[in-house]
């Protein structure tokens, strides 16, 4: 028996309908000289080159227009009915061209009706990642882009589009920012996305490069549309575990992990000393919690009392450290743990050794006696700089996970320093001399990871989530009701993303639940990756419980790794349930998480589970209960699995085939 996720032939032949006619041949982008559109007829193909490999075919199309080559590089994949491209664009020429754009997919796909699912990017609010839905009647247009500058700020660069029996998934891998254009056009959708504001002359030798496209083409497979759209979603997880995700230095896959760190008791790193964080790496030992990783958060360097004072200066604080801070890394290391270390390093102040040392890679915004700045990252010298800086540190500080923020919108700085005539160049070049850095770090330090947080989970395209994780998905955490639903709705697409868990005070947020105990907001909080924020010097939180309710996600946590899904419809109301199931069929095991909010009125559900074998039985094992039963396939698929709680409570229930 296969998995209802393993793709069919007419989804291949899809993706090959489209490669075939848009990637080998004819044109999936278009170009814009001066503001006119560029007729197909108006390039030259001047390269034509395929290699295969075991699991992909790679294609290279080069094109010509007047002094500009546009190279095109794509991937399709044999495995899974995904085919991925970029292109850059380079002036060959010793003149200045005209003004250029281009899209990075421009396409028209046939469509007897069409919908549009996408979801919210972070803000820092309850309804992050919340999913949206809109249809595509005659003529309508639905254009999405993220604000200010981060690539999930707001908006969020994934999309599905339903076409009445078949559909496509489109994902775009930029930094920055991006559009996505659906336009309803006679009897189809037409596609169009790319940089948002690239509209640039192009200096001789100079090269742009347009977002990654990630598309998918799928079937609804005689499902109703809802079914389908989740299949066509979890072959698209397939896709990013299996090529778009990092893996750590044995080739392995991340599933799951648990770090913690001290920032809610010390105003992040602000107040911290290095005997705090030995002391609390002890005391999570003595608590008998084992961790992935400790975690060193903002504020290690020289800052007095804020910990973005002195950005820019990217050395431990002596008087506070005074062994460096890889006397805390090997504290870690002696007792098995990595070590993370955040980094601001695109943002720096006036009171910075960056400032001081080299003033001429900043970018300032429109305002008088500015005081906060950002690295050029278009300018090469400047990557160069952070490069060395950061690899050198990460070396001598014994550092496993450096972690990257950005806490300010990004366009303005880009926008003060642009020219009418090179609006977007900074911003591309910006883009990637990002890439650049994280490549070049991940070379000289093998094995190192990479956390991307960017404010709370404002970079979460395609190309940041090859290179990098999510600790932290959003900024607002702890609230039981929203953390269940970021869990439910970020995993439609994401199969790796984490939160904090809490219970007890905190310094910096305000939204924890003040409780010894509390397992329903401890549960609301579980995925693949949890950041303990515990004040572990409190004897009177119930530890017993607090470390028999993690070692019960460690024991499922590896589930994450599988199809996800929803068995109610989630959302933010406190008078229903939510629940959903993460499932592996080819492993036989899973997780379902349901949870009865505090004004639900239904003492009782019934859940029809997903994708089970209906020939085989499978061992349950509720924890909140330790009650174990044994049901087949057939029944839980069918008749479904009932659960029954009390008001504002949680069960979590794994199930291995026998």
């Amino acid at each position: 028996m296969k998995s209802i996720t393993a793709p069919t032939a007419e989804e291949f032949r899809r993706l090959k309908s489209f490669t075939d006619g848009s990637i080998r041949s004819g044109m999936v982008f278009s170009v814009k000289l001066d503001g006119v559109p560029c007729r197909p007829g108006d390039f030259r193909v001047t390269a034509d080159e395929e290699t295969e490999k075991e699991d992909r075919t790679e294609c290279f199309r080069r094109f010509e227009i007047g002094t500009i080559a546009i190279c095109q590089y794509a991937t399709i994949y044999k495995e899974l009915p995904v085919a991925e491209w970029y292109l850059t664009a380079e002036n060959v020429g010793k003149t200045v061209s005209p003004r250029f754009s281009f899209t990075a997919i421009d396409c028209t796909v046939d469509a007897d009706r069409s919908t549009l699912y996408h979801h919210n990017g972070s803000d820092n609010r309850p309804d992050d990642h919340q999913p949206r839905i809109d249809p595509l009647g005659p003529g309508r247009r639905v254009t999405i882009a993220p604000l200010d500058g981060r690539s999930s700020n707001q908006e969020y660069p994934y999309f599905t589009l339903a076409m009445g029996s078949c559909g496509m998934n489109v994902a775009l891998g930029y930094l920055g920012q991006w559009q996505a254009e659906f336009t309803c056009v006679g009897d189809g959708v037409r596609i169009c996305c790319g940089q948002q504001r690239l509209n640039s002359v192009i200096l001789p030798g100079e090269r742009f490069r347009s977002p990654r496209v990630v598309l998918q083409c799928w079937e609804y497979c005689g499902l109703h549309e809802k079914h389908a759209v989740r299949r066509a979603q979890n072959i698209f997880r397939k896709y990013m575990r299996r090529y778009n995700m990092p893996r750590y230095a044995d080739g392995s896959i991340p599933t799951h992990g648990l770090a913690a760190c001290s920032s809610h008791q010390f105003l992040e790193m602000v107040c911290a000393t290095a005997e705090d964080q030995k002391r609390f790496i002890d005391l999570y030992d003595k608590r008998g919690i084992p961790l992935d990783y400790w975690w060193c958060d903002a504020g290690w360097y020289p800052c007095e009392d804020s910990w973005d004072a002195h950005l820019g200066s990217w050395r431990y604080d002596e008087r506070r450290f005074p062994n460096g801070i890889r006397e805390i890394a090997d504290y870690a290391g002696a007792r098995g743990l990595g070590l993370v270390l955040w980094h601001e390093i695109e943002r720096f102040r006036t009171d910075s050794d960056l400032y001081r040392e080299h003033p001429e890679f900043a970018l300032a915004r429109k305002e008088e006696n500015p005081d906060t700045f950002l690295i050029n990252f278009g300018d090469r010298e400047a990557v160069d700089w952070v490069i060395d800086r950061i690899t050198n540190n990460l070396k001598q500080y014994g550092v496993t996970i450096y972690r990257q923020d950005m806490n300010v919108n990004l366009l303005p700085f880009i926008e003060a320093n642009e020219t009418p005539e090179r609006q977007g160049a900074l911003e591309n070049h910006y883009m990637t001399g990002m890439l650049r850095f994280w490549d070049t770090l991940k070379e000289n330090i093998p094995g190192l990871m990479i956390d991307m947080c960017a404010a709370g989970g404002r970079r979460q395209d395609p190309d940041a989530l090859r290179r990098a994780l999510i600790f932290i998905r959003s900024d607002w955490l702890f609230e039981p009701t929203s953390q269940q639903c970021h869990t439910g709705w970020i995993s439609e697409w994401i199969p790796f993303a984490g939160t904090g868990i809490l219970v007890g005070p905190s310094r910096i947020d305000n939204r924890q639940v003040i409780a010894t105990y509390d397992r329903y907001a401890l549960t609301s909080t579980f995925c693949p990756h949890l950041n303990s924020c515990f004040d572990v010097r409190d004897d009177s939180l119930e530890w017993d419980k607090i470390k028999s309710l993690l070692d019960e996600w460690r024991d499922f946590a590896e589930c994450y790794s599988g199809d996800y899904y929803p068995l109610t419809e989630i959302t933010l109301a406190d008078d229903n349930w939510a629940a959903w199931q993460f499932n592996r069929f080819e492993e036989g095991d899973g997780v379902i998480q349901a949870f009865r909010r505090p004004f639900a009125s239904d003492e009782e559900r019934t859940f029809r589970l997903f994708d089970l074998d209906p020939d085989k039985n499978y061992r349950l094992h509720r924890y909140d209960t330790g009650e174990d039963f044994v049901a087949s396939g057939r029944e839980l698929t069918e008749n479904g699995l009932r659960v029954r709680l009390p008001p504002r409570s949680s069960a979590e229930i794994k199930y291995t085939v026998c």
